[in-house]
């Protein structure tokens, strides 16, 4: 499996967030790729869509995907290469001790147990703190269960249905889609951290 990505947009409001925002994907990023565990789209995708059209499923397998700019015209065939996995979490009575949290994960439009979940937080998935919260349970659904769920969805897909580029040396990459701002900050600053920790 391949490393996952933080994918979050935010309206900015702010000129010169927007202009450095701009400027670093059109320098970075010449073509839709990944840049620091983020992912960018290509100019033509990031111009004439809306966030919520640059992400669909495939009639044949059901999975989501983020539309590739490489393949952006082939819309009955989705390019299979950056897969979707959206995730939340959410915490009832957060900071206390009735507090009560769960993920949701989901990498497809089949289902409930199949391409959809919905997991309680409890001891035995997080025994690095006892105290839920919010931010701790969007965290959660964006890496441990997510992870395992997408390494187990992953050997149990076919084959892409076309390569991603002649020049493509890796398989797929997962997209991690998320509504919080928090986990997009986290996870690119952390994920060496916890590589070099094992």
């Amino acid at each position: 499996m391949h490393a996952a990505t933080a994918f979050w947009r935010k309206p900015l409001t702010d000129m010169d967030t927007a202009i450095t925002f701009q400027r670093m994907a059109k320098e970075v990023c010449r073509a839709q790729s990944i840049v620091s565990h983020r992912l960018f789209f290509c100019h033509n995708l990031d111009t004439n869509f809306v966030t919520a059209e640059l992400a669909a499923h495939c009639e044949y397998c059901s999975r989501f995907f983020v539309f590739c700019c490489q393949h952006r015209d082939w819309i009955e065939k989705i390019c299979h290469h950056y897969r979707i996995a959206f995730t939340d979490g959410a915490c009832l009575s957060n900071r206390k001790d009735s507090a009560t949290a769960g993920i949701g994960v989901a990498i497809g439009k089949l289902g409930l147990n199949y391409d959809q979940w919905s997991i309680p937080v409890d001891d035995d998935m997080d025994l690095a703190d006892p105290t839920r919260t919010n931010q701790r349970a969007e965290l959660l659904a964006a890496s441990i269960e997510t992870l395992e769920r997408l390494r187990l969805a992953e050997s149990e897909t076919e084959e892409p249905r076309r390569k991603h580029s002649k020049e493509q040396k890796t398989g797929p990459e997962w997209v991690i889609a998320t509504d919080s701002e928090y986990i997009v900050k986290v996870i690119p600053e952390r994920s060496p951290v916890w590589r070099a920790g094992g």
